[in-house]
């Protein structure tokens, strides 16, 4: 079972939110975005009921209301493909209707 949402950087140039509920994958949002290997970047993905919003270093950069309510609660988890990374702190505050977490 995989389900959950992700913000991913992408190349080239490309920042994007996508739903992936099980072999379902959704694209919601992108947006171009610079990015660097070996660059540190700060991550902050909220969720606020159906509405997801998502900033890097402090920048806003998507914004998307999601109508599909099949993932309505959840957990945090890192996904990372053909790469590593390196977390200072992940940082979640909210409740069951909103959620904010910063990977730093």
């Amino acid at each position: 079972m995989r389900r959950y949402y992700a913000l991913l950087l992408e190349k080239p140039g490309t920042v994007a939110i996508v739903r992936v509920y099980d072999d379902e994958v959704t694209r919601l949002a992108e947006t171009h975005f610079e990015w660097d290997v070996d660059t540190n970047y700060r991550f902050e993905l909220q969720v606020h009921g159906q509405l997801l919003l998502a900033t890097i270093d402090g920048a806003k950069l998507l914004e998307v209301t999601d109508g599909d309510t099949r993932l309505d609660g959840g957990c945090i988890a890192y996904v990372v493909d053909a790469a590593c990374i390196l977390i200072e702190k992940l940082v979640k505050h909210g409740t069951d209707t909103a959620m904010v977490v910063l990977f730093q």
